[in-house]
C-alpha cells in the first residue's frame, strides 16, 4: 500500500518545535552546510518537490551573497534518494562550532500509532528515515545554528504496510535585507525542528510547490524585509499560521 500527500489545497496545520535561538557574536569564515533531499521521481508530487528544491537553491544563493558565508550543498534526489546514502551524508557531516547546518526534505511521509510527533520521511526502495533521528544526529555535531525541516505527510498508517524505518515568490535581497539575513544566519544560535504536519495529519502540495515550503519562504522573506531585526521566532511563528 502506498501513501501519498494530497494535491488538494486545504487548511494547513504545521507542527514546529523551536528551541531557544539567541543572538551570537559576529563570525567570519562561516560555512552553511545544506542537505537537500526530495522525491523528484514521484508521479503525484514530483513536480512540486522539484519546485521546492529549486526554491531552496535560489535561497541559498541569496543567503550566501547577503552573509558572505560559504555554502556547501549536498542533494539526494531522483535515484539517489536512498536511506543508506542519506544516513551516511548526515552522519559524516562535521561542521565547525560557528557553522550553520540546514536539512530540508520534500516528499512523502507517514507515522505509526507508536511513533512520536515527528514523521518518517519516505525514501526509495520502500524505506523511510525518522526526521527526529536526523535532528538528533545533526544536533550532536553542535553547530551554532541548526534547521531541520520536513515538508511531508505525518498521518498514521498500519505498521504492516509501513516501509522499513529501521536505522542501520522570487526574492532578491536589498541592502536592509542583507543585514537581516546576517542577523538570522550569522548572529543566531540554536536549533529548529519543523514538520509540515502534526501527528496523524497529511500535508498539501500546490501547483507551484508544497504549501508549507512556500509558507516558510514567505515568512522568511517578510522577516528579512522588515525594518526591524528579525529573529527565528518571528519567522517560524509566521510560517505556522494556517493558510
Amino acid at each position: 500500500m502506498k501513501h501519498y500527500r494530497t494535491t488538494q489545497a486545504f487548511l494547513l496545520s504545521i507542527w514546529v518545535a523551536v528551541c531557544v535561538v539567541w543572538p551570537g557574536p559576529p563570525v567570519s569564515a562561516v560555512t552553511l552546510h545544506a542537505i537537500l533531499a526530495g522525491n523528484t521521481l514521484d508521479d503525484y508530487i514530483g513536480s512540486a518537490v522539484t519546485q521546492d528544491l529549486e526554491q531552496f537553491r535560489r535561497e541559498l544563493q541569496i543567503i550566501a551573497e547577503a552573509t558572505e558565508m560559504l555554502v556547501r550543498r549536498v542533494e539526494l534526489t531522483g535515484t539517489q534518494l536512498r536511506k543508506s546514502a542519506l544516513m551516511d551524508t548526515i552522519s559524516g557531516l562535521q561542521p565547525a562550532p560557528d557553522d550553520v547546518v540546514l536539512f530540508y526534505f520534500s516528499g512523502h511521509g507517514f507515522s505509526l500509532q507508536t511513533k512520536d510527533e515527528w514523521p518518517y520521511m519516505a525514501m526509495l526502495n520502500d524505506e523511510a528515515l525518522d526526521e527526529k533521528w536526523v535532528f538528533d544526529t545533526l544536533a550532536a555535531t553542535q553547530p551554532r545554528l541548526l534547521l531541520v525541516i520536513s515538508d511531508s505527510c505525518n498521518n498514521v498508517i498500519p505498521e504492516a504496510y509501513a516501509p522499513d524505518v529501521s536505522l542501520k515568490r522570487q526574492f532578491k535581497a536589498s541592502r536592509d535585507a542583507r543585514e537581516n539575513y546576517r542577523a538570522l544566519f550569522l548572529h543566531a544560535r540554536g536549533a529548529i525542528l519543523a514538520s509540515s504536519s502534526q501527528h496523524n495529519e497529511v500535508s498539501s502540495t500546490l501547483r507551484n510547490g508544497s504549501a508549507f515550503t512556500r509558507q516558510f519562504f514567505s515568512a522568511l522573506h517578510d522577516a528579512v524585509a522588515s525594518p526591524r531585526q528579525p529573529t527565528w521566532k518571528d519567522v517560524m511563528d509566521a510560517a505556522i499560521r494556517p493558510i
